[in-house]
């Protein structure tokens, strides 16, 4: 695609694509000198690279002011002098290198910089270096252990990483951490090899679960090594009930840096103090936008939480990377792959009474706001079937884009919000969705019951139409710039609606969701607020 396509795409696609062609690039400098190559990628082509990567950033700072390629490429070609002297087909590497890199530099340090990658994952684009997923005591030691919720409620599928492949893909499990008398090997695995990355999934289901009760697990394979023992508790029949509220997590647009700390760390307590029972996290899952390995840094770090209550996602836009692949291989929805994890339901609890949450996407690969013909109809479809047969008490949705927020600026806002208004509002709204989870901006806010752009009324007793969350505060390296604002009548005079890092806790029963916002910094309370029914 010629270059000055770039310039007419979102800033992500553009970053995508740009990363494609440093890789080509590089390769079509590095593949001119077959002897270089004739024994594959070696470690001194990694360190080599490594080394002209990192003085690349340096220079590509220079670039603002208006620093010529030609002086750039005398300094790197200095570096590699100084670094690989002693040794002439070190130094060969190191040319070509900043011959293919330097070529996009102008281009490259502005996208690269705004995802943030680390200068070496140039070298992984450029396939001389290998980015493995793994750091465990042996290659097939299982790790980034995470369970999601399947249609039936008996069943609990869980996955996991290792860096080389398993005879099996099994889980052993039990009622007692010294008792896994159960188990089931007949699980799957997956790969991709993007940008040089080295690794595998798995994923298997644990079956013939009991409601409300404690299991214990541990996943991999007897002659690869299993992992640790994790436990976790079965929802209960009554899920949603007054004896048994369901209690689940809201988060949007959390990464796998240092801004995210605080929420884990409050989700992780949660969990330890068995006062969780689902986290449902809407998008912009990692922020690991083409560097690999952050994916795995993501996995490792919501480990204690996803490996012990069910992991519910759907895809954002920093997904999109190769058409979403890394979120198709990593999780397993109820779908079972057969919308890859893009949309899908899932019923909690008894007929009559319980909760139906519908995961929807609305990305697409050219990172605009998007929902084809095919998945409305699904969701349309979805909700009607599980309303004949469950009917259910509540019904809750959620997907990455908002429909509503007070945000009129951003990636693909306000336009974003109108085609997704045109294409499902009227679904949503026929089909008596009670709450609908958002993210993608990093705030949190909530509207009144609205439809259509008009508040259906001024409270939340009774509403006949969905209130709209959104939650995309929970930390990330974008941080929470952006206060939300706007003045629309659906928009609740009297909250606070602030751009703290934060994350949404709420509890169901047949008569109320009651939600929760909390500062994930100090753990004070942000805002709630009680939707009713009737009983």
């Amino acid at each position: 695609m010629h270059l000055c396509v770039l310039f007419m795409m979102t800033n992500l696609n553009r970053t995508v694509l740009l990363s494609v062609l440093v890789g080509v690039l590089i390769a079509q400098h590095t593949s001119a000198r077959p002897s270089v190559h004739a024994q594959g990628t070696t470690p001194i082509e990694c360190d080599a690279c490594k080394v002209v990567a990192a003085e690349i950033w340096k220079a590509g700072k220079d670039l603002s002011n208006k620093t010529k390629l030609h002086d750039v490429i005398k300094v790197l070609e200095q570096e590699c002098t100084t670094k690989f002297n002693s040794s002439g087909a070190d130094r060969e590497i190191c040319d070509l290198l900043v011959d293919g890199l330097v070529q996009l530099l102008p281009f490259a340090y502005k996208q690269f910089n705004v995802i943030a990658w680390d200068s070496a994952n140039l070298c992984a684009v450029a396939n001389l270096c290998t980015v493995e997923c793994c750091n465990g005591p042996t290659p097939t030691t299982p790790e980034q252990v995470h369970i999601s919720l399947t249609r039936d409620p008996s069943e609990m599928a869980v996955m996991w990483t290792t860096l080389n492949t398993t005879a099996t893909h099994s889980v052993k499990y039990g009622l007692s951490a010294s008792n896994l008398n159960n188990s089931n090997t007949d699980g799957t695995t997956s790969t991709y090899t993007h940008f040089s990355w080295v690794g595998h999934f798995h994923t298997v289901k644990m079956t013939g679960l009991l409601p409300g009760t404690q299991y214990f697990y541990s996943v991999g394979d007897e002659s690869g090594g299993w992992s640790k023992v994790f436990s976790f508790r079965t929802l209960y029949s009554d899920a949603g009930s007054d004896a048994h509220p369901l209690r689940v997590a809201s988060i949007g647009d959390m990464g796998y840096a240092g801004n995210s700390d605080a929420t884990v760390a409050r989700l992780g307590a949660l969990v330890d103090a068995e006062a969780l029972d689902v986290v449902v996290h809407n998008g912009d899952i990692s922020y690991a936008d083409g560097e690999y390995s952050h994916w795995d840094v993501f996995m490792r770090k919501v480990e204690p939480i996803a490996a012990r209550v069910p992991y519910q996602v759907t895809p954002g836009n920093h997904e999109l990377w190769f058409n979403f692949s890394a979120y198709k291989h990593r999780f397993y929805m109820s779908d079972e792959g057969e919308h890859d994890n893009y949309f899908y339901g899932v019923y909690v609890g008894e007929a009559g009474s319980g909760v139906h949450f519908v995961g929807m996407s609305t990305e697409s690969w050219w990172d605009l706001a998007h929902m084809d013909d095919k998945q409305v109809a699904w969701i349309q479809n979805e909700l009607a079937t599980v309303s004949k047969t469950k009917t259910p008490r509540w019904r809750i949705a959620y997907g990455h884009r908002p429909l509503y927020c007070s945000t009129h600026s951003g990636n693909d806002i306000p336009g974003g919000n109108a085609v997704l208004r045109k294409a499902v509002e009227n679904v949503l709204m026929n089909n008596h969705v009670d709450v609908v989870l958002q993210a993608h901006v990093h705030d949190y806010e909530r509207t009144l019951p609205v439809y259509n752009g008009v508040a259906e009324r001024t409270n939340y007793s009774a509403p006949r139409a969905p209130v709209y969350v959104v939650n995309g505060a929970a930390g990330n390296r974008e941080n929470n710039g952006f206060p939300p604002g706007g003045n629309e009548s659906y928009w609740p005079a009297d909250f606070n609606r602030t751009s703290l890092v934060s994350y949404g806790v709420f509890s169901i029963t047949p008569a109320r969701i009651q939600w929760t916002q909390y500062v994930s910094s100090d753990n004070s309370v942000q805002d709630t607020f009680t939707i009713t029914k009737p009983v």
